[in-house]
């Protein structure tokens, strides 16, 4: 495949919050990622539990659901910061077919916006907008898109559907913004005019006219107007949709969130346990792990009741600290789960700290599970931490390993004597991080740890430094770790705690589900398309792709 196509998982730093929330809403492959944000998991130690495949046919089936097939692509939305960035998917324009009429209409929706269903803004001053009108060079631009990223991955004519859809969708709320009286800012159009003014530098870099350039690298006869038009229709689509999305957070009152914690306590809370596992082909297997819960019941510890049941005195328990319980139907099994997120009538959780129990899961281990700490409300405030680390060599042939660890702190000291000559700003620690990971040494690297919290799962003296009382915003000191040093900076403490996060972004999901919703039916029953024009535009797509792929 050519280099220059797209895998869809990959994500875009010019993403805006539109582009990802409209990515994030159609999600194909969810993400294990457990309700206090933390991507980063304590996973099994081995014979994870696998699922089979997905038969990529029945895949496809699922993913074409018309209820969210306007969410199915990420919005080209700003296009990035040129049109020789932006056609990231397909080369020249001159590579292709013969081409087409790009200002021919090839969809049409009647009667979009109004007084009477305007979603934003004020109704009172709302004008009406009519019909709105996409273009072949519209409909090019997204499914030029479409295609690099998901030819692989959907049929021809699904991509066709899914491109259609969008555009409508976008429009839509194109047509809501104009109708609640939008319309752009002076930083707006100087936003445009950067746009457009990187353009023409990169046209005089090539000795061409601008219209030359844009001709060359989008689509004949398409001119910097009509993606100046284009620019200024996302920007408004933009500048709605956050006002939207802010309308529909601020709609959100404690009270509601905590009303709907209350209701399904479950799926937020968190329980800490231990557990040890025993292949269930094993000789006695299942009596054993009897005989391990009797003991633990008995008031052996569970440590002391796995050495005692095999004879080995080096065996222990795994512990887990802060699992919700969709983290351990995922790890374990939907019976583990069950079991230790448990609620008796009165609405307390029937397995306290002590509780034993023993299951026998689809990956052929038999789990034996003690309560540690009962499922309660994660408080936790998730802390951000921008870190530099400096690892620790392990090559003692070359030096010994006293002698390496003194390098790694020395190089640490040297970081943050950096830092401290700054205004020691974030944008200077992350300059730094920059810095050392495009450098030689390969030992030293840099990253954020985003939302998180003290659960075991980094490494324990980062976490006692992120959440020790005394931390503040722009603290900046030197930890040392599990085969390294930290350089770390505290960026930021999240406003609100796990639970509450958690609960307010699952009630915001389900509000923009919503709204998204009710923008689609606006234009059900108003689409017209113009099937054979839309198709010379996708032969073209397909032809330049085919000589982009042969070049």
């Amino acid at each position: 495949m050519d280099d220059n196509f797209v895998n869809p998982e990959t994500p875009n730093e010019n993403e805006s919050e539109f582009e990802q929330f409209l990515k994030n809403s159609q999600n194909a492959a969810p993400e294990s990622e457990s309700s206090d944000g933390n991507a980063e998991k304590t996973m099994l130690p081995e014979d994870p539990q696998e699922k089979p495949a997905e038969d990529p046919e029945i895949a496809k089936k699922k993913k074409k659901n018309k209820g969210a097939v306007a969410l199915i692509i990420v919005l080209v939305l700003i296009m990035i910061a040129a049109i020789g960035v932006m056609v990231t998917v397909l080369v020249r324009s001159d590579s292709g077919s013969d081409s087409f009429d790009p200002e021919k209409t090839v969809v049409t929706v009647s009667d979009l916006a109004s007084k009477e269903n305007v979603t934003g803004g004020n109704a009172e001053s709302a004008i009406d907008i009519g019909n709105i009108e996409i273009s072949a060079a519209e409909f090019y631009l997204i499914y030029m898109d479409y295609y690099g990223r998901y030819s692989y991955y959907y049929p021809e004519d699904q991509l066709k559907e899914m491109a259609i859809d969008f555009l409508v969708f976008n429009n839509t709320l194109y047509a809501q913004a104009l109708a609640a009286g939008y319309s752009l800012t002076d930083e707006d159009n100087q936003s445009i005019d950067d746009l457009i003014g990187e353009i023409r530098l990169q046209a005089e870099a090539e000795s061409v006219s601008i219209e030359e350039y844009v001709e060359k690298y989008v689509l004949k006869d398409y001119t910097i107007d009509m993606y100046r038009s284009f620019l200024e229709k996302q920007m408004l689509v933009n500048n709605y949709y956050e006002d939207c999305m802010k309308k529909l957070e601020k709609e959100l009152t404690p009270g509601e969130i905590e009303k709907a914690y209350n209701a399904d306590i479950t799926a937020y809370d968190i329980a800490s346990f231990s557990y040890w596992y025993i292949s269930a082909a094993e000789e006695n297997a299942q009596e054993q792990a009897d005989q391990v819960v009797e003991a633990v019941k008995a008031g052996s510890t569970l440590d002391e009741a796995i050495q005692s049941v095999t004879g080995d005195s080096t065996k222990t328990a795994n512990k887990i600290t802060g699992y919700t319980k969709s983290d351990v139907t995922q790890n374990f099994s939907s019976e583990a789960a069950e079991w230790l997120f448990a609620v008796k009538e009165d609405g307390s959780y029937e397995n306290q700290a002590g509780a034993v129990t023993s299951v026998k899961a689809d990956n052929g281990m038999i789990y034996i599970f003690c309560v540690d700490g009962a499922p309660h409300r994660n408080e936790f405030v998730p802390a951000t931490v921008a870190y530099i680390e400096v690892d620790i060599g392990t090559d003692t042939s070359v030096k010994s390993e006293g002698e390496q660890k003194a390098i790694a702190h020395s190089t640490a000291l040297k970081i943050k004597e950096q830092f401290d000559k700054t205004d020691k700003q974030y944008n200077s620690f992350e300059s730094l991080m920059v810095e050392y990971n495009n450098g030689d040494n390969e030992l030293v690297s840099g990253d954020v740890f985003e939302s998180i919290t003290p659960n075991g799962t980094h490494d324990a003296g980062v976490e006692a430094w992120s959440f020790d009382e005394a931390r503040k915003v722009g603290d900046c000191e030197i930890v040392e770790g599990d085969g390294c040093y930290y350089v770390l900076y505290y960026k930021e403490k999240a406003e609100s705690p796990v639970w509450y996060s958690a609960v307010k972004e699952k009630l915001l999901t389900d509000k923009q589900t919503a709204w998204q919703d009710s923008i689609q039916k606006l234009s059900e029953g108003k689409v017209v398309t113009d099937d054979a024009a839309i198709d010379e535009v996708i032969a073209y797509v397909k032809s330049s792709a085919q000589n982009a792929m042969a070049q």
